[in-house]
């Protein structure tokens, strides 16, 4: 207990883990906007409260910092062995005393570069967390600036199917009021009507329902109550790349390699496997031990000083079964990296179908079929202040319009989730080009990590002195 009060070894403190003051904090701080947050959410607006709110960033930075205070306390040596206590003699040569003190230390020197590769191994784990918390990060900024313009188109298709639903309530109160006042119709058309107007209230209940499914998917990836989201900005709704001249298949091919989160993943873990390896070979080396020893002879003066050398002599157990499983992990991760690249690749190309399918899709609405769906309604309605056609006939060319803008808004979001899927497909942002991102929302390696750090995770140390090794080329 003295020696290690001298060594200022650590003392416990601890920290009682308070539920219902956690609980409270955090709906304050989900509830109550900062004095700096604006009245209508945009682009820059939800990314400050991702990376300042957002449990799944919380979370990810915290499983960082565990592994990086490990990596940057260096590996020390192994204790030394201090051993005293008093010899007795016996015997009728003794006169004096037969009781003298005996002392041994032992130290251990290791002869191999297990401590360095040890540093280079915690350096390792901590780098993979680290690229791991970069790329969480992008997939969450991606994500919520998806959502932003998912929200904002959900919200306008709402808003046509709850005219459409109003429409048709009018056009079955038109019609009943014809039957029964002028005998114009039948029952039947009536009925039809009133039937045609409840699936488009049910219709317009179910878009209400999908707005709240992605404003509380949004709210929970931001950390904020839903209630803060009641403003948007029209503006995320421009989402759309600019130039498709950098989304051609070899751009893209360049994209995945550097980006795709599942295959940057694999290969910091193949780094770390790498690290071990060596690590497993630098302990199959004993370490060396020194003992410098003292004793006193009991009954005379003589005083013997000693050292003794020990090494354990590796010739059985050489850590054989250690490395023969750190070099089968190193080819497991590879194998799992080659697979890696078979599924990203595939995707790929699916992603790049999906879009395709969808822009046409949206383009035909847009282009042939909204412009037709247009004219047809002001044809109706010209015809309906000249007094002529039906009224219900031109009731029914409106909501056919309106049910087509829905449609094509519709249309915009499978559109905008197919590209979603090519984004996640190389891991990166190719949508909402003038989009303000964070430092955080990128994993290429444009970036530069100490920048990435500072904004991200705080001052960021790596001490690679020890064995000579860098980051891995992915995050450069």
């Amino acid at each position: 207990m003295a020696l290690c009060l001298t060594a200022s070894c650590a003392s416990y403190e601890p920290q009682p883990l308070d539920p219902r003051a956690i609980l409270e904090r955090v709906d304050v701080a989900r509830r109550t906007p900062a004095p700096e947050d604006a009245p209508v959410v945009d682009h820059a607006q939800a990314l400050r409260w991702l990376v300042e709110q957002s449990p799944d960033v919380q979370e990810v930075l915290a499983t960082w910092r565990t592994a990086h205070e490990r990596a940057r306390i260096p590996t020390p040596w192994p204790n030394p062995t201090i051993m005293v206590g008093p010899q007795y003699g016996t015997g009728s040569g003794f006169t004096d005393s037969a009781w003298t003190p005996m002392a041994q230390l032992t130290i251990r020197i290791p002869i191999s570069d297990r401590l360095g590769a040890q540093d280079a191994l915690d350096s390792a784990r901590a780098e993979r967390l680290r690229i791991d918390a970069l790329l969480r990060i992008g997939e969450l900024e991606r994500a919520v600036l998806g959502d932003l313009a998912q929200l904002h188109l959900a919200r306008l298709k709402a808003d046509e199917l709850g005219a459409l639903a109003d429409g048709a309530a009018l056009a079955a109160s038109v019609m009943a009021r014809s039957v029964l006042d002028a005998g114009r119709g039948s029952a039947l058309d009536a009925a039809v009507l009133e039937l045609d107007a409840a699936r488009a209230r049910t219709d317009a209940v179910a878009a209400e329902r999908d707005v709240d499914v992605v404003l509380h998917r949004l709210a929970t990836r931001l950390g904020v109550s839903a209630e803060r989201l009641s403003a948007i900005d029209p503006s995320v709704a421009d989402w759309l790349p600019a130039d498709d001249t950098e989304l051609d298949e070899p751009s893209l091919r360049e994209r995945l390699l550097r980006n795709q989160p599942e295959l940057v993943r694999l290969r910091t873990d193949y780094e770390v496997a790498e690290r071990a390896l060596r690590l497993e070979i630098e302990q199959q080396y004993p370490d060396l031990q020194l003992g410098p020893q003292y004793n006193a002879e009991p009954g005379g003066d003589l005083e013997v000083w000693g050292l003794s050398i020990q090494l354990l002599a590796p010739l059985f157990d050489r850590n054989q079964k250690a490395i023969a499983e750190a070099l089968a992990h190193r080819d497991e991760v590879r194998t799992r990296y080659e697979s890696a690249t078979r599924r990203a690749l595939s995707e790929l190309d699916a992603a790049q179908r999906a879009v395709t399918r969808e822009t046409e899709r949206l383009a035909n609405l847009r282009e042939q079929v909204l412009p037709l769906a247009s004219a047809h309604a002001a044809l109706a309605r010209r015809a309906a202040q000249a007094g002529e056609g039906d009224a219900l006939r031109i009731l029914e060319i409106e909501r056919n319009a309106r049910r087509l803008r829905a449609e094509a808004l519709e249309a915009e979001r499978d559109t905008l989730t197919a590209w979603r899927r090519l984004e996640e497909a190389v891991g990166a942002a190719l949508l909402g080009a003038d989009a303000p991102r964070t430092v955080l929302a990128s994993t290429s390696p444009e970036v530069d990590d100490e920048d990435v750090a500072r904004a991200a995770f705080g001052p960021w140390e790596q001490d690679d002195s020890r064995d000579g090794t860098s980051e891995p080329e992915t995050t450069r």
